[in-house]
């Protein structure tokens, strides 16, 4: 009997802990295997392989660049070869990780988690750091779930997006991240009084994109939001909502058709708070 309860509980452990090169141990010309990068041939990379782990050889580093003058670029690492996620089929009570940040300019880090079944949104897991540390500390991250339905793909972003007040990140922030895992230990009474309820607005998705893309949000509270696109210049090129929405995930779509490539911001206002983050549009 003692073998088969320490067989359930390996099993188990095992199943919360199935993130495709959570370690960053693999990697390719492309960057982590299994998971999408900005990197682009021929220039700057954003996102790189360092020896400086908390386990193991590898961990990820990511770093703020500039591609061309007047194209800041902030480096992002989202999971699947073509940013689309991986399988996935448990209900986990946090994410966990290491992570080492070094902002400029009021930088953060943001992780999110989503966890969807047939493209709709079961649960997700959201939060951004800001504080500066030379060494590891840990990243937990408790799930929200919307309703009692089992996943079937995860997709995990890990980004460099600026400042609360701003609407741009800076060159010099880096971030470091290793042992990214999925937990079903208990949430610290910190992370449930920090946290009772998500407000989160997610990279888009593919970024870069042409000539369409999702942008996901989280609402905290229902309430009047506003969500629009800036060009590099602050012009508002598309206002995508204005109006009453409920509180719970959401999804807009954004087509750049009748627009240029470019970098643009997309910015999502809710009572007294205010996101932004910036895209790419290559044609």
């Amino acid at each position: 009997m003692k073998m088969i309860a320490l067989f359930i509980l390996l099993a188990s452990t095992l199943a919360f802990s199935q993130i495709p090169n959570g370690d960053f141990e693999t990697w390719n010309s492309d960057g982590p295997s299994g998971w999408a990068t900005p990197n682009a041939p021929m220039l700057p990379q954003l996102v790189t392989q360092s020896s400086n782990a908390k386990t193991g050889s590898f961990a990820v580093q990511g770093e703020v660049v500039q591609w061309s003058p007047g194209l800041v670029v902030a480096p992002f690492i989202q999971s699947g070869d073509d940013a689309s996620g991986f399988p996935y089929t448990q209900r986990p009570v946090k994410f966990t990780g290491n992570y080492i940040l070094n902002p400029s300019g009021g930088d953060r880090l943001s992780v999110s988690v989503l966890l969807m079944k047939n493209g709709e949104l079961v649960g997700i897991a959201a939060r951004t750091y800001s504080s500066t540390t030379q060494t590891y500390l840990p990243l937990e991250v408790p799930f929200q779930y919307m309703n009692d339905d089992t996943p079937d793909t995860c997709v995990v972003t890990i980004s460099i997006i600026g400042p609360v007040s701003g609407s741009d990140y800076h060159l010099g922030t880096t971030f470091l991240v290793d042992d990214l895992k999925f937990s079903d230990s208990p949430v610290a009474v910190e992370d449930e009084l920090n946290n009772p309820k998500v407000f989160s607005l997610m990279q888009n998705y593919p970024n870069p994109f042409n000539p369409s893309t999702v942008i996901r949000f989280n609402l905290q509270a229902s309430g009047m939001v506003e969500l629009g696109i800036f060009n590099a210049a602050g012009e508002k090129v598309a206002e995508l909502v204005n109006g009453q929405m409920d509180s719970g995930n959401h999804e807009v779509s954004f087509n750049a058709q009748n627009l240029p490539s470019g970098t643009y911001f997309y910015r999502l206002t809710s009572g007294n708070i205010t996101e932004t983050r910036k895209m790419l549009l290559l044609k």
